[in-house]
This record gives C-alpha cells, structure tokens and sequence, in this order.
C-alpha cells in the first residue's frame, strides 16, 4: 500500500548514503565505477560518474552526503580524471589511504581495488560488476511462484520481506525501465517482467522501513531519468500475509518521487592485500555470511580464517569442508551427522560438521560443487537454523556463520539450473571477489617474502634466504596461472636449492614456467624442476623429492594418518597429497591391512 515518508525520518536513517546530481538516473547500472561505503554492518553504493568530482561530507549539497558524527562537512573530493584521485579538502578526522594520512589539499591516486578512509567510514573503490554482468529478468510465473515461496519462509522464520510494482503508461519509456530498476535493487533482490514498461520486484530481507526506502529511490530515479512511472510496494507481514494479496496490493498501490537515497547493495571488490585484510576487519565484525569467489590458489581459504580471526566468533570452531572432496551419501553425513542405524554402516550416532562448529564458523570450500539434492537442505539449515541429523525424526538449533569459497561463476550455474539461486543469495551476504595474482603484481614482494621465512623455518635456516632483484623482476612480469599457490611452490623449492642466502634466476623453474605461460597447466600437475647450471639432474631430483617425501611422512605421522589435515599443514589440497602418496609408493593410513 502507499506510504508517505513518516516525520523525522531523514535525520534518524544513521549513516545513510545519499547522492545529488551526479548523472543520469540508472548510472549504478552503467558506471564502469562505484563506491562501496562500509560503515559499521552497513554497504552502501554510490555510482561514479564518467567524468568531473564528487564532494563526500555531511554538508546538504554534498554529491556522496554521508550522515556520520565523524564525517566533516566537506570532508573529501574524488576527482575522477583521469586519473582517478582523492583529495582532503578539510575534514577534522582526515582522510586515510593506504594507512598514510593527507594533509589538506593533498591528492592520492586511486585503482580499482582501493580502498581510502574518513573518520569510522571507510570507503572502496570497485568496478561495477552490474555495469559488466546485466541483471536477469524473470518471468511472471517465476516470480509469483518465488513470492509464494518467500510467503512460506517467512512465516516459518518470522522474518519480513516486500513485494513491489514499478509501471509505466508510456510505451516510449519502456525499455528505459529495467537498467534504472535494476540499478537500484540489490543482488539479492528478484526483479521480473509483467510486460513492456511493467515489472515486479521481490525484495529479500527487507522489513518496512527498508522497502519504503528503495520505493522511494526506485521512483526517484525513474523520474529523474525523464520516466513517468508509479512505484507501488506491499510488506510482509504488515500488509498482507498471502501471495495473490501483497501482489494485487503491490500493483495497485503508487509511491511519488521523494529525495533520492541509495538502498544497500553486496559488496564485490578486488584488492591488494592490505586493503583486502582492512575491508575483512570491518565485515568480520558482523554475522553477515561472506560468499568467496576467484581463480584456484588465489587465497580463499586464506580469506575465510582471516574472517573468522576477526570476528567475534574467534574463540569458537572453525570447521573446513571441501564439498568436492566427498561422495553425495559422505557428503551428507558430514555436513549434518547421522544417527546409529540411518545407513549401512552406521553403527554409532554421528555430529556433523554444522554441529561441531556451533557458535563458530564453517567453511565450505568448492561450495559450487554442492550436490544439488543437499542443496535444500543447507537452505533450511541458513534459514531456520536448525540441523538435523540424516535418520533423525528432531532438528536441534545451531548458532553459526557461513563462509563459502567457489572458483565457479555461480551466476552462470544459477541461470543453467546447476545451483539453487535462494541458496546463492542466503550465502551471498558479502562477496569477497580475490583478484588473480598476476592482476596484482604489486602485492608479489609482500607475499614473497611472507613465504620466504615460512619456507626458512622448515628448511631449519637460521635466517631467511632473501629474494635477487632479478628475481623480484621475473616474478612481477610472470602471469602464475596457479596464483598463491604455484608462487608458494616455486619459493619452497627454490629455499632448498639455494646455498648462499639468496635467491637467484638459477635456482627457479625457468622451463616449466615458461611452458606454463604458454598453456596453463592444472595445480594438480606435479612440477618438475630443471637442473641448474653445470649439475646432474638426477640427484637433485632425487634430493628435491626425498626431501618433500620426508615432509609429508612427517604430516601424516604429527596428524596420526589424516589426510586432510595433513595436506592442510603441508599447505596443499587433499587431492595433491593423495598424488604425491602414490608417487612415493606411501602407505595411506587409512587403508592398511590389518595385522
């Protein structure tokens, strides 16, 4: 039903993100640029313009107006360029980059990926991933069935949600609509065609006051876009409980442009490592479920400790489960546990892997490999919280947060049928997109080194080797189509060969990263090493493989024969453990005969 906007209201929406005048309306769906304001548990989106500056501050005329205690009111310009830069122009609490402070009238250049802060708000610079990736426009029986299904879970999980209508009369303005829409909405948010110019939104998660609001921002933007439209909402449970009835409300109900206002969005962003660790801090903070996405060996698992290391839930369990390494029975039981007798070979109850991290944190490794038929089931578990044994008849409730971690585009398995698009959006709290690392070949040094002193310590150094010029050189222009991973790798042998202290171009991989540069090889692969000048390449070989032979009998032995746990340690997949036992003829612990 129509709503106005109640007294008082604009001064109470604390941290609100507001923006005047900096392009057409739908620019969200089209800037090749935004900026994501993180401010305690909120993510806020502000398109950039082409072209010109956006003032950020309190002030009423700024063009990014951020309503926080600590932001002055002029506080910072970004100036877009080319090239893109940040300026203090006077706030009292500065304006942060790269942990280095401006002084007034001071310019710091920015990247996609940067990330700058103004007093508690901390703000990142990010490609628009709806400027490269169209929003999909469902059908009428699509959606009405979604609304259907969202009546039901509400109900069950006493949570709210809104159904809206955006029409317009003018047949001219139709194809105008969708982009405009589409920019405002969230991911998470279903949008659907009714017709030309007519479309329905289902807006997830979002109590009253949240759907009035982008209501309000929807219709704005349609009228400020030159398009004659009426914007009509219905809430659950407020206004209706039933399907037919918030939709025939919602259709017939109208909203009037009010003063624009950007509606939360998900975050996605790539970063160097230290704006990566510094956006982590202040999402960890929260109980949002944080959804991982990027190449093998970029660093997922990485990210998802360093989540659970920053929360409040550090103290408590994190749990990993690689969805992929387990058969669809194994799989089940590991997740949700079984009771004695529920399958052949149950003879003793069982608690999940969602029981074990109660009150902490599981992590799902390879989440796009989720069986399908399991995928209803974490559904209800990310719902309702409750965990039900497989052969029990009595859930129990559990406490938790979801990290997922994919190397798939689960838009595209989505719209493909292969994963359920309510379990993507209940895992879809925050994106985390990890950028490859040859797109980052300033964080190589960094991360080098980190590697460096691990691998020295294994190696029983006294001191950590350290890494040529030439070295720092090839490694930055190299492409590492095995990222992180192949770069660890590519340290640990080079830490064994090396006998001076430091790390020349004789003591890398030359051949194979070469052949790697003209056709990616998989991280399953074993890597051979050339031999370095002048030596035989059979006993150093045959040293190289002794030497990793002995580390992972070691692993298996501290870690009493498991395998998971030891190829943790050893810093590679299961998968790759499993290879290297073969290859050295090791007895896996698990499968010995007995005596």
């Amino acid at each position: 039903m129509s709503r106005r906007r109640e007294p008082g209201e604009e001064t109470t929406l604390r941290a609100l993100t507001q923006h005047h005048a900096v392009g057409d309306a739908g620019q969200l769906s089209r800037s090749a640029l935004v900026l994501h304001v993180v401010h305690e548990r909120s993510v806020l989106t502000f398109p950039l313009p082409d072209k010109g500056s956006v003032l950020i501050g309190r002030a009423p005329e700024a063009d990014l107006r951020i309503d926080e205690p600590s932001i002055s009111r002029r506080h910072a310009v970004v100036h877009v360029g080319p090239p893109l830069t940040v300026e203090d122009v006077g706030g009292a609490n500065g304006v942060l980059v790269g942990g280095s402070r401006l002084h007034t009238g001071d310019k710091a250049p920015l990247d996609a990926g940067s990330v700058f802060e103004l007093g508690d708000v901390m703000i990142v610079v990010q490609r628009n991933a709806g400027a490269r990736r169209p929003r999909r426009i469902w059908s009428q029986a699509y959606f009405e069935g979604r609304v259907e299904d969202e009546c039901g879970r509400a109900k069950r999980a006493g949570t709210a949600f809104a159904v809206a209508r955006i029409h317009t009369p003018a047949a001219t303005a139709a194809e105008g609509i969708e982009p405009v829409v589409s920019g405002v909405l969230s991911a998470a948010d279903i949008l659907a065609s009714y017709g030309p110019g007519d479309l329905g939104a289902l807006l997830l998660d979002a109590p009253s006051e949240r759907a009035n609001r982008i209501a309000t921002v929807i219709a704005s933007a349609l009228a400020s876009a030159g398009i004659d439209a009426r914007v009509g909402v219905a809430c659950f449970p407020g206004d209706a409980q039933a399907p037919a009835a918030l939709l025939a409300q919602a259709a017939s109900s109208a909203r009037e442009p009010a003063a624009t206002r950007r509606a939360p969005a998900t975050t996605a962003f790539g970063a160097s490592v230290r704006d990566v660790d510094t956006v982590l801090g202040r999402i960890a903070r929260g109980n949002i479920n944080v959804l991982i996405t990027g190449e093998t060996g970029v660093g997922k698992e990485l990210a998802a400790e360093r989540v659970h290391a920053l929360s409040p839930r550090a103290s408590a369990p994190l749990i990993r489960l690689n969805c992929a390494a387990f058969s669809e029975t194994l799989l089940s039981s590991e997740l949700f546990g079984h009771e004695r007798g529920a399958f052949t070979g149950a003879d003793r109850a069982k608690p999940g892997v969602l029981e074990q991290a109660g009150g902490g944190t599981v992590f799902l490794d390879e989440v796009g490999e989720l069986p399908m038929s399991i995928q209803p089931k974490l559904l209800r578990v990310l719902e309702d919280r409750i965990v039900t044994r497989v052969g029990a008849l009595k859930g129990q409730p559990v406490d938790l947060r979801f990290v997922a971690a994919t190397n798939r585009d689960l838009e595209a398995d989505v719209a493909q049928g292969r994963f359920r698009q309510d379990l993507y959006f209940r895992l879809n709290g925050f994106l985390l997109h990890l950028l490859p690392l040859r797109e980052r070949a300033g964080d190589i040094p960094d991360i080098a080194r980190g590697f460096l002193v691990q691998a020295s310590q294994a190696a029983g150094l006294r001191a950590p080797v350290t890494l040529s010029e030439e070295v720092l050189d090839i490694f930055k222009t190299y492409r590492w189509p095995g990222n992180v991973r192949e770069l660890r790798n590519v340290i640990d042998r080079a830490v064994l060969l090396c006998t001076d202290g430091v790390i020349t171009k004789a003591h890398l991989p030359l051949d194979r990263m070469q052949q790697q540069t003209q056709q990616p090889q998989s991280p399953m692969t074993r890597p051979t090493l050339p031999p370095t000048r002048g030596e035989d390449p059979d006993p150093l070989r045959a040293a190289l493989d002794a030497r990793e032979k002995q580390r992972i009998e070691e692993a298996l032995a501290q870690h009493n024969g498991n395998q998971t746990h030891a190829a943790r340690a050893l810093g590679i997949s299961r998968g790759t453990l499993l290879s290297r036992i073969d290859l050295y003829d090791l007895a896996r612990p698990r499968k010995r005969q007995p005596r």
